[in-house]
């Protein structure tokens, strides 16, 4: 997975900012005002917008190719659900909950800059 080095940087400060309430499941819950890692970096690098494309009573997991494309991303569409994993927990790969902070440190070393 690959991002532009500023739009890497900026996510990682917000993640670090201590300003987003972490949510599960959804980009963004306008209920409690909760994201998950990846509607995070859509709120940061989109002038504060995050897709909420409803699907019943729940929201897209992950952002669009599109977003991903708007952005230059390289290889993470598909690839972004290991850190939709790390957001949620109670999965296989990552049975307990990661933190924005624990998050951020796993994309420092993982997601290459550009």
């Amino acid at each position: 997975m690959k991002l532009p080095a500023k739009t890497k940087a900026k996510w990682l400060k917000a993640l670090r900012s201590g300003e987003y309430k972490q949510g599960a499941g959804t980009l963004y819950d306008p209920k409690t005002a909760s994201f998950c890692c990846l509607g995070v970096l859509q709120h940061c690098t989109s002038r504060g917008c995050v897709e909420a494309t409803t699907i019943g009573d729940f929201y897209h997991a992950i952002p669009s190719r599109e977003f991903y494309i708007d952005i230059g991303a390289v290889d993470f569409y598909g690839n972004d659900m290991v850190l939709a994993d790390m957001n949620d927990g109670n999965n296989l790969r990552y049975p307990k909950r990661l933190g924005f902070k624990q998050i951020a440190k796993w994309i420092e070393k993982n997601v290459e800059a550009i």
